[in-house]
Order: structure tokens, then C-alpha cells, then sequence
């Protein structure tokens, strides 16, 4: 296979397809993958989240996409090793979630992604039957 043009989102391979009277014909043949799946907020999809896409190799950014109504997100890329930046919206409750060194090689791709709640700090009393009576050696779990 002979390289022909590489940009961001294709490699055009030229194939020898056949020799005919001399000339050699190609065919060619786009290498380009789709690295997409769904976000999740606990355990719901999670829309208009925004997710980067950056070359781990050369922490080159590739591009971003928000997760439409079903936290679905897509890129179309290249063979490589990718990291995703996942940035839930602001009000959400759920926090920046990284996801390192996704690896493309040869096919489609999918990398679903499920952000937890963020830990609350919960304080407080606990009462007797009565209501008014603090319990005493009680266990909250």
C-alpha cells in the first residue's frame, strides 16, 4: 500500500489493484474510524455534555462534540491512541471526567463513559422514636 495524502481526518491508501498493459491501476481507500458512544450521568444518558478529543501522542486536540438528547457523541479518526476530556454541564452535579489512552486500530470504536455524583458531606441528628431524644451508638450507613 503506497501513502498518498494524510490530513486530520483521512489517509488516502492507494492500492495495486492490477497490471493491465503496462499500467498499474490503484483503488483507493480511505482509513478513517469513528470513535463515538454514549455519556452517562449515573445512570441516565447525559445531553449536552461536551466531549474533547486529543492525540495522546502528541496531545494535539482533535476536535469536541456535545452529546445530543441521548449522550450520544462521535469523531471520525484515524488509527491512533486517543484520551477523551468529558465535561458534564455546569449544574449538573456530575464532575470533569478524563478517559486516557483509547486505542483505534483498524475498526470503529465505541467508548461509553458513566460519571458518577459527586460526594455530598451529609451532617446532622439522629433522634430517638420520640423524636426529641438524640440516639446514642447509632450507625449511619
Amino acid at each position: 500500500m503506497i501513502n498518498v495524502l494524510r490530513n486530520a481526518m483521512y489517509v488516502l491508501k492507494l492500492t495495486p489493484l492490477c497490471l493491465f498493459g503496462g499500467v498499474l491501476l490503484l483503488s483507493s481507500i480511505a482509513s478513517a474510524h469513528t470513535l463515538s458512544g454514549t455519556i452517562y450521568g449515573g445512570a441516565d444518558p447525559l445531553p449536552n455534555t461536551v466531549v474533547t478529543l486529543t492525540d495522546s501522542t502528541t496531545a494535539t486536540q482533535i476536535g469536541t462534540d456535545t452529546t445530543d438528547a441521548s449522550g450520544l457523541y462521535s469523531f471520525t479518526i484515524d488509527n491512533g491512541t486517543y484520551d477523551l476530556v468529558v465535561t458534564p454541564p455546569t449544574g449538573s452535579g456530575f464532575p470533569e471526567s478524563d478517559v486516557n489512552d483509547v486505542v483505534v486500530l483498524d475498526g470503529d470504536v465505541t467508548q461509553n463513559v458513566v460519571l458518577l455524583q459527586q460526594f455530598v458531606t451529609l451532617s446532622g441528628y439522629v433522634y430517638g422514636s420520640d423524636g426529641v431524644t438524640p440516639a446514642e451508638n447509632v450507625s449511619v450507613y
